[in-house]
């Protein structure tokens, strides 16, 4: 058939090739289409601004996972529980389970009450190997079964459910309304709350709660909010309203009578207000810290304006767009839900990049939107709720206004996130505002002979010439007697700084009564730290009012044991406090000025001069000779080289910053790898170093009658119990491999890795000097970033021993060699 030539690009018409083969059928349809195609003012969707200038498309496989219920996400859809027991249920679950490990979303089942007491229909709901393992995966309960396994004593059978499905948890949905007009429906004996506050007390139970169809009110919203739950879902009103349901299979009388009742519930929208003003105003005794939103959420555009309204980290739920397509054969389900996740995905991207106004992409690419928000316009790089949003909200806004590539800023924030969802969960409650991992080596330095133990010491340090300097010194010292430690104290102190403005004598005389209230007062807080040895150990009044007038101080020393004690030491001085305010009020004889005391902070100090750890090495001169022979001189003459060396140090507080940060290389390390707090620790040794007047080592050395000596004495205020010590997995480990030592154990071994990488340190400098040390490492950079073989590495080792190193050297030598290889190659 002829072309109509009416239809041929106009660049075809004069010879020139069609770039463009479909441009005149597209015009040509836009010419059909354009009347059909118009939207009336009143039919716009105005939740959105239309922003078309801000953004590209997106790129396939450019969005960051992101962490939901432990379990890492790839878009935020939730499978909400649908069916149960019924013929296609076996089908229904299987399809939307491939649909989630397809996609990367996360399911909960429909009823699982069948399976309490019999696996006759377990196949039906066993879809944890099509699912995967790395997808939540919720089982689900009404709570009117939950209440009959209360009231049989049976809740052992929960446990088992999960066990048998293999699942994260337990959704327990709460339809009180559907069950009473339900015909055979269940009736409660106890208030839904009642129920789900016993269940949640059952350790172990990651617990979801759902309504059905008519969502919570602001007072179980705000109730639910305070318990223990993983989530709460609101199928609001506007999606399956099952009440109505059940009343459609009731007699026409029971209809005519409960119509109005069934019509009763709440928007999706209208729950979300209420949830971000409870959870704003409970603050940290609002436990739930994940929400899905499900019921009336049509497509992903409700999804998404939903998801920006929520305080909390948020999915949306879809369930009848889902169980429509999901009877049949999956490729159905498969497309629709390629079409959800598409959209979804897509404004997900431009929510990361500019979630400032949270753009997205709506009609598949062709446009971008801004929700209305409370945040500043996107020039600004001010911010309000930045605590509020969840992660990926977090790291779009950083991206976009601090970065120049947002999307690879992006990529690399979100890759560094740990692979186990409940194990970033963890790592994310560290901290305020994480948005991503900072990752430090996690290194061993063995052959720590300390007090006659042999200890393989973990160390986390970036300093690539740290560890295999402690390494060395260990290793130096392991046939030398090893390293000696001793805990001189382990006491520990808070202050209370207050005003008052009555004579100092009538204080004084006042204290002997205010101390024995003092520790009456907080006999509750100290009743345990008591049992285990511990305690508070003096309560001193201190006048400072010659350097500040009306000025005191109520100085407390304590022993925490094994515990770092920060938490401890601070509610007894905040008790403290309320006491001393207290104490004034009512003691008789005071004037109205006198009884005025004004609090001013109650809290511990970091320095801590009273605990107190000193390590030690010695040995016999002689065992210098073979490393002073290298340099061409004696042992003796090594020996006072160092000697002077750490001398200087005690003199010049130049020198001594640099000496002691050489100390701290080692501590800094051990005292991360356990789990405790390097800033405190220190503070608190560079405080000591001052307490002489002028800054000086911390370590001395002393060459007496052939007996060469150096040691090391500094506070380390340490933990082996609580905090950090407990809640980081690798500290845990740490702790483990130093043979679960105690707080003073602990004490004694950071001291003497720390005066192992001072003996290192001083040792390279007076002999070989720092730099050799210190090039050696870097040239295996070097090698390792240029990708040198291992043959051309020893090779670039050995020729670099006299040579200077640096990067393009390097380069050059490799270069070089390889250029030599070559030719060698070509001539054979």
């Amino acid at each position: 058939m002829a072309t109509d030539p009416t239809k041929l690009h106009p660049a075809v018409l004069i010879g020139l090739p069609d770039e463009d083969p479909t441009a005149v059928s597209r015009k040509q349809d836009h010419i059909d289409l354009a009347f059909k195609s118009r939207v009336e003012s009143g039919e716009l969707d105005h939740r959105f601004f239309y922003e078309p200038l801000l953004a590209a498309h997106p790129k396939p496989g450019s969005l960051p996972l992101f962490s939901f219920l432990g379990k890492t996400l790839r878009t935020p859809i939730w499978v909400s529980s649908m069916t149960g027991g019924t013929a296609l249920a076996n089908v229904i679950n299987h399809n939307l389970a491939r649909a989630c490990a397809e996609f990367g979303m996360g399911m909960g089942l429909g009823s699982c009450r069948q399976l309490l007491y019999s696996d006759e229909h377990l196949a039906d709901f066993d879809v944890r190997q099509t699912i995967g393992p790395d997808l939540p995966l919720y089982a689900n309960l009404g709570v009117a079964q939950v209440e009959q396994l209360i009231d049989r004593k049976e809740l052992e059978r929960i446990p088992a459910l999960l066990a048998k499905l293999r699942a994260d948890g337990l959704i327990i949905h709460v339809n009180p309304l559907q069950e009473a007009m339900q015909p055979e429906g269940d009736m409660f004996v106890r208030p839904p709350l009642e129920i789900i506050q016993a269940l949640a007390e059952t350790d172990g139970l990651n617990i979801i709660v759902k309504e059905v169809g008519q969502g919570f009110g602001p007072k179980s919203m705000r109730a639910l909010l305070q318990l223990p739950l993983e989530a709460i879902e609101f199928a609001a009103a506007g999606g399956t309203n099952f009440a109505k349901l059940e009343l459609l299979r009731s007699d026409t009388t029971r209809q005519l009578v409960f119509e109005k009742i069934a019509e009763v519930g709440h928007s999706a929208e209208e729950m979300l207000r209420w949830l971000n003003t409870a959870a704003a105003e409970l603050g940290p005794k609002a436990l739930v810290k994940h929400v899905i939103i499900s019921g009336g959420v049509r497509d992903f555009l409700d999804g998404y304006y939903l998801l920006q309204k929520a305080a909390l980290p948020a999915v949306y739920g879809q369930a009848s767009g889902f169980l429509k397509h999901a009877r049949g054969e999956y490729s159905e389900l498969q497309t629709f839900v390629e079409s959800q996740v598409r959209a979804s995905n897509c404004q997900r991207l431009f929510a990361s990049q500019v979630s400032t106004l949270h753009r997205l992409v709506i009609l598949y690419f062709l446009c971008i939107l801004y929700p209305m928000t409370p945040y500043p316009i996107p020039m600004s790089k001010a911010i309000a709720g930045f605590s509020k949003l969840n992660k990926q909200q977090k790291i779009g806004w950083l991206t976009e206004h601090y970065t120049a590539d947002p999307e690879t800023a992006a990529l690399d924030l979100s890759q560094w996130q740990h692979p186990d969802g409940q194990v970033q969960k963890i790592i994310d409650g560290f901290t305020e505002n994480a948005v991503s991992n900072y990752t430090l080596p996690y290194s061993i330095a063995p052959n720590f002979l300390i007090n006659g133990k042999l200890y393989a010491v973990p160390m986390v340090i970036e300093e690539s010439s740290v560890v295999a300097a402690a390494s060395s010194a260990a290793k130096f010292w392991l046939d030398r007697g090893g390293f000696h430690a001793e805990v001189a104290g382990t006491v520990k102190l808070g202050q209370v700084h207050f005003r008052w403005q009555g004579p100092p004598e009538k204080l004084r005389s006042l204290f002997p009564d205010l101390q024995q209230r003092l520790v009456a007062d907080c006999a509750d807080l100290t009743a345990n730290m008591q049992k285990r040895g511990g305690g508070i150990r003096s309560i001193d009044l201190l006048d400072f009012t010659a350097q500040e007038p009306f000025y005191y101080q109520i100085r407390v020393s304590f022993e925490t044991c094994d515990s770092m004690g920060a938490n401890f030491i601070n509610s007894v001085l905040e008790r403290f406090a309320d006491t001393l305010e207290l104490f004034v009020t009512e003691m008789p004889g005071l004037s109205d000025a006198e009884r005025d005391v004004e609090i001013i902070m109650a809290i511990l100090s970091n320095y801590t001069p009273e605990c107190v750890v000193r390590a030690w090495v010695e040995t016999p001169i002689a065992s210098f000779d073979e490393l002073a022979r290298v340099q061409g001189m004696d042992g003796a003459a090594l020996a006072e080289r160092f000697a002077v060396a750490v001398r200087i140090a005690c003199i010049d507080p130049y020198r001594a910053t640099t000496h002691n940060k050489g100390i701290f290389n080692g501590i800094d390390a051990v005292v991360m790898a356990t789990g405790n707090d390097f800033r405190a620790v220190e503070a608190c040794a560079h405080t000591y170093a001052c307490r002489d007047g002028l800054y000086q080592s911390l370590s001395r050395c002393q060459v007496e009658n052939g007996i060469f000596r150096f040691e090391l004495e500094l506070p380390l205020a340490l933990g082996t119990v609580g905090g950090l010590t407990a809640l980081h997995p690798l500290a845990r480990r740490s702790l483990e491999i130093l043979g679960h030592p105690s707080s003073r154990d602990l004490m004694c071994i950071v001291a003497a890795v720390g005066l192992a990488q001072n003996f290192a340190a001083v040792r390279s400098l007076v002999t070989t000097g720092i730099q050799q040390g210190h090039m050696k490492m870097h040239l295996t950079n070097i090698l390792n970033h240029l990708g040198a073989s291992e043959e051309e590495a020893a090779a670039a080792q050995y020729f670099f021993q006299h040579q200077t190193v640096s990067f393009s050297a390097v380069r050059s030598f490799l270069d070089n060699s390889r250029s030599s290889a070559e030719g060698a190659q070509t001539s054979i």
